[in-house]
């Protein structure tokens, strides 16, 4: 999957770099379930890839390097929305080689990108009982 990511973005990731954008791929889709992707949402998802690039570099890249890391993140994300037809399955099947504590935390952060925006919408929340049964649990 991440060869064939990085053919069609043309862009190339280190394996860890891959795995934050595996792990924080459902959260994108259950911000983006409800028809947008507001600015509460981008905020939120920009820290939570933060909390994941950080222990990867640490202080050896500084705040505006993080910030552009985030970018390309959410420029990645839009990508995979555009081409989900190629993508989704095979990224989702990924989630499946991780342990179960690192699926309960993607589980967690799914409920709370859905809560930011004026509580959770039925599509959102239909888009992570999917997620959660079919792949996280």
């Amino acid at each position: 999957m991440k060869a064939l990511f990085e053919k069609s973005r043309n862009t190339k990731m280190s394996e860890e770099e891959f795995k934050i954008l595996i792990l924080t791929y459902p959260i994108f889709l259950v911000a983006k379930a409800d028809g947008t992707f507001d600015e509460d949402e981008k905020q939120l998802l920009s820290t939570i890839l933060l909390n994941f690039l950080s222990p990867l570099y640490g202080d050896k890249i500084d705040k505006e390097q993080y910030d552009i890391l985030i970018v390309n993140y959410l420029e990645d994300f839009e990508f995979l929305y555009k081409n989900e037809e190629t993508f989704k399955i095979g990224f989702l099947n990924e989630l499946k080689e991780f342990n179960q504590n690192v699926k309960d935390s993607i589980s967690s952060l799914l409920k709370e990108i859905a809560e930011i925006s004026d509580g959770i919408d039925e599509n959102e929340l239909k888009v992570i009982e999917e997620l959660k049964s079919k792949y996280l649990d």
